[in-house]
Order: structure tokens, then C-alpha cells, then sequence
């Protein structure tokens, strides 16, 4: 599908978005550090990372919880602007 500025949704976007999500991880570790601290290791919880952009903290999440929880990561990306 071509969006209305000619370019083929989704083609590229992907690439130009996750050069950044090592630096991004960086710069979002102290406070999702804070973050895990303070809600520890809850059993059979669910989590919900609301704007996870690349996932970093997301599968961050993942690996530090118990098995019986769950961790989802949620992005909003419209390709209408490109």
C-alpha cells in the first residue's frame, strides 16, 4: 500500500526507528532500574508497557519476572505523517 506521500507503508520505517533503540535503552535504564525495584517480582502479575517504542524495556521485564506472569508491550505508530 503507498501512503498518500508516495512512499510504501511500512517500508523503511522500521529501520530509520530502531538505529536509536540502543541509545534509547540506555538513556530509559535508570528509571525502568527504579521501576523493577519498586515492584520487585510479583507472582502471576500482568504488565502492560504503554508506548514501548523498540522493546527494550519490555523484554527487560520479561526476563526479570516469574514464569506465570505476563509482559505485553503496546506501540502506536501511524504511518499516515511519513
Amino acid at each position: 500500500m503507498v501512503n498518500k506521500f508516495g512512499h510504501q507503508d511500512g517500508k523503511g520505517i522500521w529501520d530509520r526507528r530502531t538505529q536509536f533503540n540502543e541509545i534509547l535503552d540506555e538513556r530509559n535504564e535508570a528509571v525502568s532500574d527504579l521501576l523493577f525495584t519498586t515492584i520487585g517480582n510479583p507472582v502471576g502479575h500482568h504488565f502492560l508497557d504503554v508506548g514501548c517504542g523498540g522493546g527494550g524495556t519490555t523484554v527487560r521485564m520479561a526476563n526479570l519476572v516469574s514464569s506465570n506472569a505476563l509482559v505485553r508491550g503496546l506501540i502506536f505508530l501511524s504511518l499516515s505523517f511519513l
